[in-house]
């Protein structure tokens, strides 16, 4: 395995638990047509009054847990694609929106990008296909990628045929995507934030974050989907969950505790069990959970840990003991030279109204 990446390794995980250069966007005039609240009021129509969500219910690996009732999300790219970038004569170009966003959280990866693009994992295939077959991730759907950052979910998208906006607000993690992904003819970017994404009116089939829901103002992010998003367009966010009850997930979780003040627990101390998804979604949503264990080599394993947000910057006094308590952790649970660290792909889905 090469050093500094993490896989997938070829066995069964655990069972799903809980707790992701195009040429730069220029955004586009909105569309004309059906209003956002005539939008909104096709949403609704013919929708009858359900039972309330069910929040404490993990499902099996690769099981649909429908909350309230089910959803039928209209089959993305068909028709005409609305283009969602605009290259100018001459050299290109990148939105800069000021303002909206939660405070600071656009600056958490500041000096962080390149370690994260090496370090970080991809998400579960098994989402992958059952977002292609389920939920309208198809050939031509336009995709907003809302927190991108260095294109991680944006390449498993690509490979799906969609069409993919990345849209992120720190600089550095957008110019590595860019870089990577940029000769790719479905991929377009935007310096944009989840609050202000600077794309048109009702432009875009699916919305996606991708381990990036916890850093985002929710109801403003919600109001943005509303606008951006077709009529039956669906929303999915998207976390890789470390398993809580692992000896070495607890073992992490006790070194970053104890030389990061920034830590509040893993995925920005989001607490699953709680409501915010379900208000976000406003009670009527889906989960689906796939395996997902993750297996690195010593470098990678540090490095992963280096990527978190939390993590001591290069010139901190705390750099070397938290380097050095990883590399023990890494020496006391890997097998063979390869760590395995228990974890899952989970999805939230769900229409936004």
């Amino acid at each position: 395995m090469a050093s500094g990446h993490a896989r997938a390794p070829h066995r069964r995980g655990h069972d799903g638990v809980r707790g992701g250069r195009g040429r730069a966007t220029k955004p586009v005039r909105p569309r004309r047509g059906r209003s956002q609240r005539g939008r909104r009021a096709a949403r609704h129509k013919g929708r009858g009054q359900a039972p309330g969500p069910d929040r404490g219910h993990r499902p099996r690996e690769g099981q649909v847990r429908r909350i309230r009732r089910t959803l039928r999300p209209r089959i993305a790219g068909r028709g005409k694609h609305h283009r969602l970038r605009q290259q100018e004569p001459g050299g290109l170009q990148v939105t800069k929106l000021k303002g909206g966003g939660s405070v600071g959280n656009e600056r958490r990866f500041d000096g962080k990008a390149d370690v994260y693009e090496t370090a970080r994992p991809g998400y579960a295939p098994a989402l992958l296909t059952y977002l292609a077959a389920k939920e309208g991730f198809v050939p031509g759907a336009a995709v907003a990628d809302v927190g991108s950052g260095t294109g991680r979910f944006s390449r498993q998208l690509l490979d799906l045929g969609c069409i993919v906006t990345g849209v992120e607000p720190n600089d550095q993690m957008r110019a590595v995507a860019e870089a990577r992904l940029g000769e790719h003819p479905g991929y377009f970017s935007t310096a944009g934030s989840a609050e202000r994404t600077g794309l048109a009116d009702a432009s875009v089939d699916r919305v996606c974050a991708a381990q990036a829901f916890h850093w985002m103002d929710a109801q403003a992010f919600r109001r943005e989907c509303l606008r951006v998003l077709r009529p039956g367009g669906v929303v999915a966010l998207v976390w890789n969950f470390r398993d809580p009850t692992s000896p070495l997930v607890r073992a992490s979780a006790a070194v970053c505790a104890r030389h990061c003040p920034r830590f509040t627990g893993f995925s920005g101390g989001m607490d699953f069990d709680g409501d915010a998804v379900a208000r976000f979604f406003d009670g009527e949503y889906r989960t689906v959970s796939f395996p997902h264990d993750l297996a690195y080599d010593r470098r990678g394993f540090v490095d992963r840990m280096l990527s978190a947000s939390y993590a001591p910057d290069r010139d901190d006094a705390a750099r070397a003991a938290y380097v050095a308590d990883f590399e023990r952790l890494f020496d006391e649970h890997a097998q063979a030279g390869t760590l395995v660290m228990p974890n899952s792909t989970v999805a939230y889905l769900g229409e936004v109204a």
